[in-house]
């Protein structure tokens, strides 16, 4: 009997070596998974932060490469303006020529009068450029026109401009060479006042009213 229970008793201290064993296994191999996990989790941070850095610094190139973009668009456009300048003092523009401008998407646009579009035309901007990194647009109106109507249109608002009630007086008028137009900025654009300043100022095909934007001071 006693021979049984020493048996059973090395049993029990086998068995519990065994088991404390497994768990000793157990408890390493958590440990080794957490530090893997630690791992993984420090790996991913420093790749979120690269990634961004990377991120930031793509945003800034391409910021870069925008702003070099419009100013050698801004040096085009001046040459071809200046190309018009004369000794006089004064610009004297081509009937085909309705003035350029740059968008909102980097693009250099030269408007040319519908009716002179031709080989000719679009030659002599090419040489007055420099180069052929710009597109044409056809228009109405050449810039002489334009500027020609908004000298006259000048004159005679402040001939007659006391004609017209107070919030008409403050009136202004500039070209809006994209929409080939006069815009005529008006403080309440209404059509009674549309209205009132063509019979009292003068009235062209030119115009476009608008209302003028409200400044807000802070």
């Amino acid at each position: 009997m006693k021979i049984y229970f020493k048996i059973f008793i090395l049993l029990l201290i086998s068995c519990s070596g065994n088991h404390q064993q497994q768990e000793n296994d157990i408890q390493q191999t958590n440990n080794q998974d957490k530090k893997n996990l630690a791992y993984i989790i420090g790996t991913n941070k420093e790749t979120t932060i690269e990634n961004k850095n990377l991120q930031f610094l793509i945003e800034k190139d391409s910021i870069f490469r925008k702003d070099s973009i419009l100013k050698i668009l801004e040096e085009r456009k001046i040459r071809l303006d200046h190309s018009f300048y004369r000794k006089t003092g004064n610009f004297d523009f081509p009937l085909y020529y309705g003035g350029s401008y740059i968008n909102k998407n980097n693009l250099l646009f030269v408007n040319i009068v519908d009716s002179l579009d031709n080989i000719y035309t679009k030659s002599d901007i090419i040489n007055r450029i420099g180069n052929k990194d710009f597109k044409i647009k056809k228009c109405s109106y050449s810039l002489k026109m334009l500027g020609d109507t908004l000298n006259q249109l000048n004159t005679v608002f402040n001939r007659n401009k006391y004609l017209l009630k107070e919030n008409l007086k403050t009136s202004n008028f500039e070209i809006n060479i994209e929409n080939n137009v006069i815009l005529i900025l008006l403080e309440d654009s209404t059509m009674e006042n549309i209205q009132e300043f063509k019979r009292n100022i003068m009235d062209s095909p030119l115009f476009h009213f608008s209302q003028k934007p409200i400044l807000y001071l802070h």
